[in-house]
């Protein structure tokens, strides 16, 4: 037996780049519309490439003052609101008892669903109701603060080297852990043109390099950024997920939705400028589904090239797609790019009078049919997904995961 819980811990500033000591106002915060908490890689329909951070909004109790700016002495900031970072956690509490039913032990285990900062353009308060609307931003926001110096990316310099020198930058050293190995993009290209990232802001560079790189962001529970291919996370473990007739019984998936074949993705041609890359005889089969990218910093054909051959390698085959919702216990600790197997078999129904047991029949045998196989579709566990956007519903306690078949082609997505 157990219980589980969601609690707000916020960490305000207490000087420039610099935080003070973590406070748990989950009391303050209302449980009246408590928000989603979403995080995604290439999950949006007809698009590929996407890169966003995700957002929350909570509405606080500041009857007693405690969320005013630091002019107020009551208030908890003693510095500006603004990227005042803000976790979720959630708390699922393991309770063991005796053979009487007395208690005995009780464990509990932390997961963070949500690393944020406060963006305080955004604050509203509503003095009426004695309230405080605080729109929060995931972490990666802070790149969106950050202003590449003329000069950190220079002609010459390989796209690696490029990443490593927009993110370096003391604002986004304090909230963030960068280790040059885990910037490995799938591509590692040449800046032709290294003046274009110029006081650019540095969310824009990011998503321009990631572009080019073919490569997706993430922020693993420890803190630090990945950059890397969109291949399935071999350092994590396999989610195994069952549905709902599971001869074993171990279904832990609430709901499975939108299960389609992935056609919405398809990439059979890409341009860049003149260049291009097709895939003819898919685009013969199913009709031109074609990416345009836009790259001012990369001027050499024949990295333009690169470039546009390997988003229509990754994305010319259709992958299947679902979503499925499971317990907030078992989708707390999963992670974009985890590798998933699910078992959804169809339904098993008698033949006949009953339901033979598997061994104990055969073809043509009147008095014991195999049974009728029922359902609209089914999953084999050999299929291998991984996750492309997670979210958490803090109010039924349930996780939303959705899926990508893993690979790039026909034979792969599968496990032995």
């Amino acid at each position: 037996m157990g219980s589980a819980s969601v609690r707000f811990i916020l960490t305000p500033l207490i000087d420039a780049n610099l935080y003070g000591d973590d406070i748990d106002i989950s009391d303050f915060v209302s449980t009246d519309s408590l928000p989603s908490i979403s995080s995604f890689i290439d999950s949006e329909d007809y698009d590929i490439g996407i890169f966003s951070f995700g957002s929350i909004q909570i509405v606080c109790d500041n009857s007693t003052g405690g969320f005013n700016d630091f002019s107020d002495s009551r208030s908890v900031f003693n510095f500006y609101r603004d990227l005042s970072r803000l976790r979720v956690v959630f708390t699922e509490t393991e309770i063991t008892r005796d053979a009487s039913g007395i208690v005995t032990a009780s464990t509990a285990t932390d997961t963070t669903l949500f690393r944020g900062l406060i963006r305080d353009e955004a604050t509203r308060f509503d003095p009426v109701r004695d309230s405080v609307t605080f729109e929060v931003l995931s972490l990666e926001s802070i790149l969106s603060n950050v202003r590449i110096p003329p000069g950190q990316v220079v002609d010459g310099m390989l796209t690696t080297a490029a990443i490593l020198a927009v993110l370096d930058d003391v604002k986004l050293d304090a909230l963030i852990d960068v280790d040059p190995l885990n910037i490995t993009p799938d591509l590692n290209l040449v800046v032709d043109n290294g003046g274009y990232f110029d006081a650019l802001n540095g969310l824009d560079a990011i998503k321009q390099l990631l572009l080019a790189t073919n490569s997706v962001l993430r922020i693993n529970a420890a803190n630090e950024i990945l950059i890397s291919d969109r291949s399935v996370d071999d350092a994590e473990p396999t989610i195994n997920l069952y549905g709902k007739n599971d001869l074993s019984g171990r279904e832990n998936i609430i709901d499975l939705t939108e299960f389609n074949i992935g056609f919405h993705r398809i990439a059979n041609s890409a341009k860049s400028g003149s260049i291009e890359s097709n895939d003819s005889g898919s685009i013969t089969e199913l009709g031109l589904r074609q990416k345009s990218i836009d790259l001012q910093f990369i001027t050499s054909e024949a990295t333009l090239q690169e470039i546009v051959d390997r988003v229509v390698s990754d994305f010319v085959i259709p992958k299947l797609e679902c979503k499925v919702r499971v317990p907030m216990s078992l989708g707390s600790d999963v992670s974009l790019l985890q590798k998933v197997n699910i078992n959804y078999p169809l339904a098993l129904e008698p033949g006949g009078d009953f339901l033979p047991v598997v061994g104990g029949t055969s073809y043509g045998d009147t008095a014991a049919p195999y049974p009728i196989e029922t359902g609209s579709i089914s999953i084999l566990p050999t299929t291998l997904f991984k996750i492309i956007e997670i979210e958490h519903d803090l109010n039924s306690m349930e996780s939303v995961l959705k899926l990508r078949q893993a690979g790039t082609g026909f034979e792969d997505g599968y496990t032995s």
